[in-house]
């Protein structure tokens, strides 16, 4: 039984050992709780336990809204362990619920984010500015309709000079 034992501490003070050495974090960005309009990044925090390494990191996009980082490993920068943090863009996403995890060789982070849809302002004119435009429609109606010739190619005039690309 006391052997038993032994080789349960054993395995359980090694494995808590390998878990230790590699940990991640996902923040997703701009906030937590993004629009439709918003360009969304996950900024990777990653602690490498066993010597610190120069990555390129690349994300595949999955079915159901799941994103996937990985990296490559480019070169070893020295051998004790360091921390590196790094974003990757996920770009404009519709509304809906996505899943951004990070994966060496096994997950070691998940983030999980709703992407709502975004409000965008109507642009408007104020009082003064409908009373400008009504008197402007008023006036060419009047040209165009009363008047013919001369008076309708002035109005034709002011139409393509000043209110057409208005």
């Amino acid at each position: 039984m006391g052997a038993v034992l032994a080789l349960a501490g054993a395995l359980l003070l090694t494995c808590g050992t390998a878990a230790a050495q590699e940990t991640a974090s996902i923040m997703i960005l701009p906030s937590a709780t993004p629009t439709s309009t918003d360009r969304v990044l996950a900024r990777v925090t990653h602690f490498q336990g066993d010597g610190c390494y120069s990555v390129v990191p690349a994300v595949t996009s999955l079915p159901g809204g799941v994103f996937e980082v990985r990296y490559s490993v480019v070169g070893v920068v020295f051998p004790a362990p360091c921390t590196k943090v790094f974003d990757v863009d996920l770009g404009v996403l519709p509304a809906g619920s996505y899943t951004v995890r990070f994966i060496t060789n096994v997950v070691l982070a998940a983030a999980s984010f709703t992407v709502s849809v975004s409000s965008i302002p109507v642009p408007a004119i104020g009082e003064w500015g409908v009373a400008i435009l009504a008197i402007l429609v008023a006036v060419l109606a009047m040209l165009y309709g009363r008047w013919g010739g001369a008076r309708r190619r002035l109005a034709g005039a002011i139409w393509d000079c000043c209110l057409q690309g208005a």
